[in-house]
């Protein structure tokens, strides 16, 4: 019996969804700060990584549908 793996995905759509679910728990972190749920960072520091982290979710985005275009 030979046991080598199968690849269902590719490296770079195992990436995307980590960056994705990474991205997107940290923008709900920020996010309940920034809104007084808690306190974590302090409130200009949630807003400071909750855009930077923002922009970086724009930027996979637009490269995820490159990549899909692309391939």
């Amino acid at each position: 019996m030979s046991s080598h793996r199968v690849k269902i995905y590719a490296g770079f759509e195992r990436l995307w969804h980590w960056l994705q679910a990474l991205f997107i728990i940290t923008l709900m972190i920020t996010g309940f700060e920034i809104h007084g749920s808690y306190t974590l960072f302090g409130f200009e520091t949630a807003v400071r990584i909750h855009n930077i982290v923002a922009r970086a979710f724009i930027i996979l985005i637009v490269f995820a549908i490159f990549w899909h275009i692309a391939t």
